[in-house]
């Protein structure tokens, strides 16, 4: 019982750790997901396909199109025509989108800079541990089970 209990102390600091940094979000006009697209498309600085960014974001083809799909309604993406494929479209951020970015990014600055002057020297050592951490997740977690 008492890896167990660890096991849950460990859940629950996490969870608790993830909740307080999704309410860094709490007033976004856009879920977090959504914002992930907007900051690729406005690191690529070019269009972007959905399956190209589907593949980086980790998530299905079918998510990104739901995802631009709203940010396009909200003005933050647009959708412009392929020079390679007429019947495809590649995705750009807007003037819009790329305000909503800059005000945000702001804001995380400030959020992680308090972290890191507070944790002092033991913040690069946080930040490789989730570097570690979300490797593990992505390519063992699922040849594990871990996602079935």
């Amino acid at each position: 019982m008492n890896a167990d209990t660890s096991l849950i102390e460990a859940i629950d600091k996490i969870h608790l750790f993830n909740r307080l940094w999704l309410n860094t979000k709490k007033d976004l006009p856009i879920r977090p997901s959504e914002m992930s697209l907007l900051l690729l498309l406005i690191e690529k600085n070019e269009p972007v396909m959905p399956k190209t960014a589907a593949d980086k974001l980790k998530v299905t083809k079918q998510m990104v199109t739901t995802m631009s799909n709203k940010l396009q309604q909200a003005g933050y993406v647009e959708k412009v025509a392929s020079t390679k494929d007429k019947r495809s479209h590649g995705l750009i951020a807007t003037t819009k989108g790329q305000e909503l970015v800059e005000q945000r990014y702001e804001e995380y600055f400030k959020i992680v800079g308090w972290l890191r002057k507070e944790m002092h020297e033991e913040f690069p050592t946080f930040i490789r541990l989730l570097d570690e951490a979300t490797e593990i997740l992505e390519e063992g977690g699922r040849l594990h089970g871990c996602f079935d």
